[in-house]
């Protein structure tokens, strides 16, 4: 498929009505991933928009910034992610890494959703992009300032937060809670002797903890991508010491890429860089692991606790490169920048042990809140049927008792399948970032971007005509393809 594709010019009533939402409909998860791979990019925003589960907007927004930007609405999308940036800090000012403990213990998705540090960055770097795509360097410009001047701000924060977050985490499983909850859970050995054993081996579930996840410290804080477009807008504002400073961080990122000459042209010529968005950036997923503590007594009721939390998901990207071509005859395989999948995995591995205490934690209070109860319950049941005297007292005895039995199974049931994963994240960021930089005579170019599949099959190929290229600086295009 060839498209060619031109400046997207958007009135600010057009933008407002589209990043406002002001459609709202009613999707499955189906539609919207049928709609999405069908490009229709304006029903997806539609139906991302439509929903209401505020403790998720910001992952929404992330989801509706990112769609407009594929659906070619540059400006829309830079003005989007631009807000969305200001309710991430809003919220982040708003809540502690004790905040957010005492709502995860509640349920990982009580936690009102701040955005990662890695979505945030990427955030930024869309802004710029999109402002680079809509030919705005002076914008651009802005955006990157912006950053330079609030990064601490906007990244201490939550990175503190997250700190907090997993030290509590660490911990909660020796907490008194914890010890209160397991001598409650013996205790009912009095009622149902064989508990003792169930209990014991909760506690070896705690005290080895078979399959917890490897502690990491290391959280996302820097962008490869970032520092590229640092570089190159720098560059193409005739700003050479922060352009040189953007490409010293090129280098301490270990990029590959080469922006030698876009900090300093060759005298004469101009230089044109292709910045390629490829892909959907990899997801997120649950453990979902359940395991047998054993049978609870007198229940004859199956204690499974299911141990949620998040891991990094196998994934099928259909692009692996991209070629591109100048009018000139010029053709280069773009280098790539980044690639946004690590930075899900390294979120999810600072994430995930804390996530995973946090589960054995519920699993174990929660189990205790019910389990004496109920095992109360059938014995009250039980000692009434045994001492019926007539049919009417035996059959009212039976029913009694099989509400008993049934009502534990369905209570242990429910603890297991409250415990979900937080697995929410903006989707559709791209999953690699590539770029392909020439060194050329002032003039005008037209950019062929191929996307290529692993067998170098042309996935998609978008077209870019009369790109003007100016000595002394760089001229960037962006394109995007999000299959």
């Amino acid at each position: 498929m060839k498209k060619v594709l031109k400046a997207v010019a958007v009135t600010a009533a057009a933008a407002l009505a589209v990043s406002c939402g002001s459609t709202k409909v009613a999707y499955t998860e189906e539609e919207l991933n049928q709609a999405f791979a069908a490009g229709d990019y304006e029903t997806c925003i539609s139906m991302v928009q439509s929903n209401n589960d505020k403790n998720s907007a910001i992952v929404y927004s992330l989801d509706a910034d990112m769609l407009m930007h594929l659906n070619g609405d540059y400006l829309g999308s830079a003005k989007a992610f631009m807000r969305t940036q200001g309710d991430m800090q809003q919220m982040t000012k708003d809540t502690s890494g004790g905040k957010a403990f005492a709502a995860a213990i509640a349920g990982e998705n009580s936690v009102k959703y701040a955005g990662t540090t890695y979505e945030r960055i990427l955030a930024y770097s869309m802004r710029a992009a999109n402002a680079l795509a809509l030919g705005d360097v002076s914008n651009a410009k802005g955006v990157m300032d912006t950053y330079t001047g609030d990064y601490k701000d906007v990244i201490a924060p939550i990175v503190a937060e997250q700190k907090e977050l997993a030290e509590q985490s660490e911990g909660c499983l020796e907490s008194e809670k914890i010890t209160s909850a397991l001598a409650t859970l013996k205790a009912v050995d009095n009622l149902a002797p064989g508990m003792a054993g169930v209990v014991t081996t909760i506690e070896e579930v705690v005290k080895v903890g078979t399959g917890k996840p490897a502690k990491s410290d290391k959280q996302y804080e820097t962008s490869p991508f970032l520092s590229y477009l640092g570089t190159v807008i720098y560059a193409a504002n005739g700003d050479a010491g922060h352009a040189a400073d953007f490409a010293s961080a090129l280098k301490t990122d270990n990029a590959r890429v080469d922006v030698s000459e876009d900090v300093a042209v060759p005298a004469g010529k101009g230089r044109l860089d292709v910045v390629a968005l490829s892909g959907t950036i990899g997801k997120r997923t649950e453990s979902g692991r359940p395991t047998s503590m054993g049978t609870v007594p007198l229940a004859n009721a199956p204690l499974m606790f299911k141990i949620a939390y998040p891991v990094f998901g196998s994934q099928n990207h259909a692009i692996s490169a991209v070629r591109v071509t100048l009018s000139d005859g010029t053709t280069k395989t773009a280098t790539l920048v980044e690639d946004f999948d690590e930075a899900v995995k390294t979120d999810v591995a600072f994430k995930a042990r804390g996530a995973y205490n946090r589960s054995i934690f519920r699993n174990i209070t929660k189990s205790a809140a019910t389990i004496p109860a109920s095992i109360a319950a059938i014995t009250g049941a039980k000692k009434t049927l045994e001492s019926a005297s007539n049919p009417i007292q035996q059959k009212a005895g039976e029913m009694a008792y099989a509400k008993a039995m049934d009502g534990i199974t369905v209570g242990l049931t429910a603890i297991a399948d409250a415990e979900k994963a937080d697995v929410r994240q903006g989707a559709y960021f791209p999953h690699k970032a590539s770029a392909a930089g020439f060194t050329v005579e002032p003039g005008t170019y037209s950019v062929k971007v191929e996307y290529l599949s692993g067998n170098n099959s042309v996935v998609e190929t978008k077209e870019y005509n009369n790109v003007v290229v100016a000595a002394g600086k760089p001229t960037v295009v962006v394109s995007s393809c999000a299959k």
